[in-house]
């Protein structure tokens, strides 16, 4: 993946294909959790994760043997201040194992309407 962009307060989906090293071929993630993280800095040694804007854990993959899932985000998930961040994806897989699958820049993008009805 590279660098995303988010529009704030906003339903966001980011499709996520999951690849071996090689970066052609699919990996699965039948019985992995996708864990999704933005912070404000790009380097983090919090356990906890305590200090992260965004964190969504994904379980349910749209098509796991082939590695693809949906990464979707609320607005509440989304409501933060317009500017430019860092993200990561990781993969724990089935067998335990966790891999930093990518890694880029989040840019939260704010809007001039703010009401939605």
């Amino acid at each position: 993946m590279s660098d995303i962009i988010i529009n704030r307060e906003t339903d966001e989906q980011i499709t996520f294909q999951y690849y071996e090293y090689d970066g052609v071929t699919k990996r699965t993630l039948v019985g992995a959790t996708v864990y999704f993280t933005v912070k404000d800095n790009s380097s983090d040694t919090s356990d906890t994760d305590a200090t992260a804007l965004i964190v969504k854990e994904v379980t349910s993959h749209s098509d796991a043997p082939n590695g693809l899932t949906i990464i979707a985000l609320t607005p509440s998930q989304t409501n933060i201040a317009p500017d430019n961040y860092f993200y990561d994806v990781k993969i724990k897989e089935a067998d335990l194992t966790v891999h930093t699958a990518t890694s880029g820049r989040c840019q939260i993008n704010g809007t001039p309407t703010n009401r939605v009805g």
